[in-house]
């Protein structure tokens, strides 16, 4: 009897914390060892599970979905089907039919923005192996405008410009040649291949490709244009994969292989470089920042009014119509009387509406404008 309750006692006993130990060495080498402990507790209970579902047969539970956003989207107009007459139409005679019936091969011309940082050339250099058939020209100073003539010369078929930001890659600009369209897309979350773990080494056969969630029309055209960038023909033994996964309308970029461990598993080695990609805007044909026609623009949340600092004043001068000191409530604030501040409206530009001696808060001066366009 003594015996169950020492074993009792023994097993009721807390495991020690690892917070409480104040050597950081001894608390890391205990975290490591914990979080092997813990891994290797899930792996015994995944081959347990295993076991049971394969002992039940038939008879085993349904196995479990995962509930994401993605999963559970409702399909809304906007979604398309690949079999449609109608897409299939419109894609029979788009700018990439050319590629599609395989009259035209891609050759791909990758440029920066002026004068790129060291990341920025490492960055297109992994591109180039990423994509076959590139070629990497310093812009040198070139409007893209009369980079295009240039390429079109060359037999290129497509450009891609890597703008960069505080010396990091931040912006992507794709050009369909001859007759476009152009997208350009925000760039986030740039990994090269050194700086992703266990990465392999990078072959040159010809990769396939995997496109997944370019469901809408809009995404149609996009998935259009990526599947253009690649030989029409994949080198399979070379057993190379470029996955372009939209989710949540952000373009995931990745580059595997794949690695047979024996008959029945395999798995996947990333190869680099891997980055993010957001669509910004879609314009037909080739770049035309002044007169291009746009098919689609991402529309950021804007406020209707901001007031900007423009010179120091005393004195209220507009034209339009005062603001009172005495309406803002503080009319002895050591802030009157110092600055001027200039009301625009984001679609009038930059013609003044209002000059205030103060910076008054946000919602006092939509008030007044509002009430200035009532009069």
């Amino acid at each position: 009897m003594a015996s169950k309750d020492e074993s009792m006692a023994v097993s009721e006993i807390p495991k020690p914390n690892i917070s409480s130990i104040r050597n950081k060495q001894l608390r890391k080498a205990a975290y490591m060892k914990l979080k092997i402990e813990k891994r290797k507790e899930k792996i015994k209970e995944k081959k347990r599970k295993k076991k049971e579902n394969e002992a039940l047969g038939d008879k085993a539970p349904p196995k479990q979905v995962p509930k994401t956003i993605e999963s559970m989207r409702i399909p809304d107009e906007t979604m398309v089907n690949a079999q449609d007459e109608e897409v299939m139409k419109d894609e029979a005679q788009d700018e990439m039919s050319s590629y599609f019936r395989r009259e035209t091969l891609p050759k791909i011309l990758i440029t920066t923005s002026d004068r790129p940082s060291s990341r920025t050339n490492k960055f297109c250099k992994e591109l180039k192996k990423s994509f076959p058939n590139s070629e990497i020209y310093y812009r040198r100073g070139l409007d893209l405008k009369k980079i295009i003539p240039q390429a079109l010369s060359r037999d290129f078929t497509d450009i891609m410009v890597v703008n960069e930001n505080h010396q990091q890659p931040n912006g992507l600009i794709l050009t369909h040649l001859p007759d476009g369209p152009t997208s350009h897309f925000k760039m986030s979350n740039v990994r090269l291949a050194p700086e992703i773990k266990r990465v392999g080494e990078m072959t040159g056969h010809q990769p396939e490709i995997i496109l997944n969630n370019f469901n809408t029309r809009l995404g149609h055209s996009v998935g259009r244009m990526f599947a253009s960038l690649f030989p029409h023909d994949p080198e399979f033994h070379g057993r190379r994969v470029i996955t372009f996964h939209n989710q949540r309308d952000f373009i995931f970029f990745r580059h595997h292989r794949y690695v047979f461990r024996n008959e029945k598993r395999a798995g996947l080695q990333e190869l680099g470089p891997r980055f993010t990609l957001k669509l910004r805007s879609l314009q037909k044909g080739t770049f035309d920042s002044k007169y291009g026609e746009y098919e689609w623009i991402h529309k950021a949340v804007r406020t209707t009014i901001m007031y900007i600092t423009v010179f120091r004043r005393r004195t209220i001068a507009s034209k339009e119509f005062n603001i009172a000191l005495n309406d803002n409530g503080n009319t002895n604030s050591p802030s009157q009387g110092k600055e001027d501040c200039q009301l625009f409206h984001p679609i009038m530009g930059k013609s003044p509406i209002v000059k205030a001696m103060t910076q008054l808060p946000a919602i006092t001066l939509l008030r007044r404008y509002q009430e200035h366009l009532c009069e």
